[in-house]
């Protein structure tokens, strides 16, 4: 059905220009800052193309998992089973490596937490009173986006510290 095609293309691509963010004033009518509206946009997109990538390896791993002993059954040679455990072995290795599922988890805690900010925003709350509203939402949006950068930058050591170590042999 359109409805169902229509979920699953909102589910692959994220289309932010409907969203009440964008729609967001401040008590007296301010908008949102720029740097604001890019860090929130930048972790909404990270978050939903880390999710695909998430889903996308995990059900290629489970594909393939589960063709080697149906290839089996229908008689292919060892080779193809063989091949097929292979490509098992690659995409967990990918999805590993990658780390998108912490990619996933850790760009929408960002996004989340933005928002928290800008709905506290929106009702003047503190830190968020004028006159000095829009310049400490933007400076509260940057910790947030600082803070993620460095539990990315933590993440990619910890990845090519794992790559680094010795391999039993």
């Amino acid at each position: 059905s359109g409805d169902g095609n229509m979920r699953w293309s909102q589910a692959i691509k994220l289309d932010l220009k409907d969203h009440w963010v964008n729609k967001a004033r401040g008590v007296g009518g301010d908008q949102l800052p720029d740097n604001v509206v890019a860090r929130w946009s930048y972790f909404a997109r990270q978050a939903r193309r880390s999710r695909n990538g998430y889903y996308f390896l995990e059900a290629l791993a489970l594909v393939l998992a589960a063709s080697i002993p149906a290839s089996a059954a229908l008689g292919a040679s060892i080779e193809v089973a063989a091949a097929l455990g292979a490509a098992v072995v690659v995409a967990n290795g990918l999805r590993q490596i990658g780390g998108l599922h912490e990619e996933w988890i850790s760009s929408a805690q960002a996004r989340y937490a933005i928002e928290r900010e800008i709905v506290l925003f929106t009702w003047g709350k503190q830190p968020y009173q004028e006159p000095s509203a829009r310049a400490n939402l933007a400076e509260e949006v940057e910790k947030i986006a600082a803070s993620e950068g460095e539990r990315f930058v933590v993440r990619r050591e910890m990845v090519s510290k794992s790559e680094d170590s010795p391999r039993p042999t």
